[in-house]
């Protein structure tokens, strides 16, 4: 299906310039993007530490976010070989870091405006929590298309548990689960990590 969307006449490589090197600059890009929005968002914290309030929630998630972006990094590495497969194979191996970008514009407000961390992921952890969510879901989807898991894994389940949670949590304003739904989205994140690190 995602060969349909295949260029055949563009060439392999121009100056010694791969087609894969060139599309990476802007899959970098996005992640730098990504990136800059979490440090500059942690920065602002810290120098309006005075004038703020601090949310733990807020917090876990910022952390979360972070390292879910130094993990994307990482397996990107393995999905980069596919960009040069045709020009779907591009869509969805930027897809997941639109999400990301989209997920860090909302996690952090601009503190001009909102002094109080606990009141502002009150009024936007739903969101939050769906774009989360939807990260997690399209990154599944990803896996299974490219062939890098089975359905039937036991990363799907453990992936399919945090949506659960989130989306739960987010549909029903359950304010007093989530704080259980970050936990256990941090335990899952850790166990990826750990899955990672043994196999790639």
């Amino acid at each position: 299906m995602l060969r349909l969307l295949q260029f055949k006449h563009f060439p392999a490589d121009f100056n010694g310039f791969t087609r894969i090197e060139y599309l990476s600059i802007f899959l970098s890009l996005l992640f730098a993007f990504s990136v800059a929005e979490v440090m500059l968002g942690w920065s602002k914290m810290l120098k309006s530490k005075d004038k703020i309030t601090f949310s733990l929630d807020h917090f876990l998630m910022t952390v979360a976010l972070f390292w879910v972006l130094i993990i994307n990094w990482y397996v990107l590495w393995g999905r980069v070989g596919v960009l040069g497969n045709g020009f779907g194979y591009f869509l969805i191996s930027f897809l997941p870091i639109i999400i990301i970008y989209f997920w860090s514009l909302y996690l952090f407000p601009d503190l001009d405006e909102e002094k109080d961390l606990v009141v502002y992921i009150d009024k936007s952890y739903r969101i939050i929590f769906l774009l989360w969510s939807s990260f997690l879901a399209v990154n599944i989807t990803i896996s299974v298309l490219l062939d890098e898991i089975d359905i039937s894994e036991l990363t799907v389940l453990i992936r399919g548990i945090g949506i659960t949670t989130m989306v739960i949590t987010a549909a029903f304003s359950l304010r007093r689960w989530r704080r259980i739904a970050i936990i256990i989205n941090l335990i899952i994140l850790l166990v990826g990590t750990i899955h990672i690190a043994q196999n790639m």
